[in-house]
């Protein structure tokens, strides 16, 4: 059945009232989504709502920024700032729900539509370039993601965040190719200037600290690579605890981080370590059941959650693409993970 054109909407304030939603039409579902201008002042604040929840709440996040996506269209255009800054956002949250085929869509359109000096245009190409990348398109992703970092030297400077954090997105890519002596050098490097950078300002201390806490999680899995795990673990749950603390227990941010270093450290056979054993069931005791087995990570093949036993191929580096258990027998593996829930060790009495 159509919807009807007219709707309840509830403002934020204390009273409810009846708008019309104009009739600008999403052309896959035809869904009525424009919202009438009696909105227009919430659109910002539904918009840095929506971004809020990109984590946390990515459905609902993707609802919020399409929404106002199509009312910007609407009263808009397609070419306005706040238009084509929603499309991104759009994109985005479709990437963290994995829906890859859509996200590149929506960004591909929007890099169409953005004017090549603008930074919202290498904002775009960032975005597709980690989408080719989890696509196993990794040429494609390393061209465009050292053309991002290029550029953002060249207008922000090298030591800008934005330019570090471009340089790291082509540190992840090295990674996914196996080219990591490169891969190590440039993390080093964006470790020590954002370091720096942190030393010498108080602005953005908390911004400066995420680009260093994302380093030292590329540099744990680049050093559990390269046979020095045992430093790499480290790393990597230093990562977790920090996220712990600043993202909160019910981020998926923060289990990324958690399964990174659960599946290095099964790999290393790190739990015949006491204290390591004893962090996993940590953990584990406080994993929201809303978090899955795999956070952040879909089956390479069918793009399903992964439940339960992870698989790696054998052609991908250490925790890049990862198989469930139905799609492994169609590509060789050589590496199996249990999940960290229900994971063997934990049934030991002894562990908590």
């Amino acid at each position: 059945m159509e919807p009807s054109a007219t709707v309840p909407h509830l403002l934020p304030g204390s009273c409810t009232t009846t708008v019309p939603v104009l009739r600008w039409n999403n052309p896959v579902s035809l869904e009525p989504v424009a919202m009438g201008s009696v909105l227009l002042p919430y659109v910002p604040e539904w918009m840095a709502l929506g971004e809020a929840l990109r984590d946390s709440a990515p459905l609902l996040s993707l609802a919020l920024c399409r929404g106002c996506f199509y009312t910007n269209v609407h009263h808009f255009g397609r070419q306005a700032t706040a238009t084509l800054e929603a499309q991104l956002a759009v994109g985005d949250c479709l990437a963290q729900l994995h829906w890859y085929a859509e996200a590149i869509a929506w960004l591909t359109d929007a890099m169409r539509l953005c004017d090549a000096n603008d930074v919202k245009s290498r904002d775009c190409m960032a975005l597709l370039g980690m989408v080719h990348l989890q696509r196993q398109e990794v040429a494609v992703a390393r061209t465009v993601l050292e053309r991002v970092a290029l550029l953002d030297e060249l207008d922000e400077g090298p030591s800008a965040m934005v330019t570090l954090e471009s340089l790291l997105n082509v540190a992840a890519v090295y990674r996914y190719s196996g080219n990591f002596a490169p891969a190590i050098a440039i993390v080093n490097s964006v470790i020590a200037t954002a370091q720096s950078n942190a030393a010498r300002t108080e602005e953005d201390e908390t911004n400066w600290q995420i680009v260093i806490q994302n380093g030292w999680f590329t540099l744990g899995l680049l050093l559990s690579c390269t046979g020095e795990s045992n430093k790499g673990c480290e790393y990597l749950y230093a990562v977790f605890r920090w996220r712990l603390q600043h993202f909160g227990v019910n981020s998926t941010r923060t289990w990324r981080a958690f399964s990174a270093w659960f599946w290095c450290s099964e790999q290393a056979g790190r739990w015949a370590i006491a204290i390591e054993a004893g962090r996993l069931g940590a953990a584990v005791a406080i994993m929201p059941p809303t978090i899955g087995d795999w956070p952040g990570k879909v089956c390479v093949t069918c793009a399903g959650a992964i439940i339960g036993a992870a698989f790696a191929p054998a052609a991908t580096g250490l925790y890049t693409y990862l198989q469930c258990q139905g799609c492994a027998h169609l590509n060789g593996t050589v590496q199996m993970c249990p999940p960290a829930r229900g994971h063997p060790l934990l049934l030991d009495e002894n562990i908590s």
